[in-house]
């Protein structure tokens, strides 16, 4: 069998300039594209309200879904619903 892909190792000697595995990671971080925040939203009547409340729902819940025990999530779920005045939902969420 032979290893035609691979190449010889010409030089075995250390390198004068060492890169840690931390160098690496740092660099990577910096090159990664920062997310852009999402652009704020102007609602124009109750079928955009409805479809906006719907998504921002399932969002939450798949969070929910995925983290059972973050308490954090199920807070930020029930205060975002305490937001919309949906007081019955935000109150099951405590409830549960």
């Amino acid at each position: 069998m032979s290893r035609e892909g691979a190449g010889r190792v010409e030089r075995r000697a250390s390198a004068a300039v060492q890169i840690t595995a931390e160098q690496l990671l740092r660099e990577a971080a910096d090159f990664q594209e920062k997310a852009a925040p999402k652009p704020k939203q102007r609602i124009e009547d109750f079928e955009e309200l409805h479809g906006y409340r719907a998504r921002e729902r399932q969002e939450f819940e798949e969070v929910i879904r995925r983290t059972r025990t973050n308490i954090q999530a199920w807070v930020k779920y029930a205060n975002w619903e305490a937001s919309q005045n949906e007081f019955p939902r935000c109150a099951h969420m405590h409830d549960v």
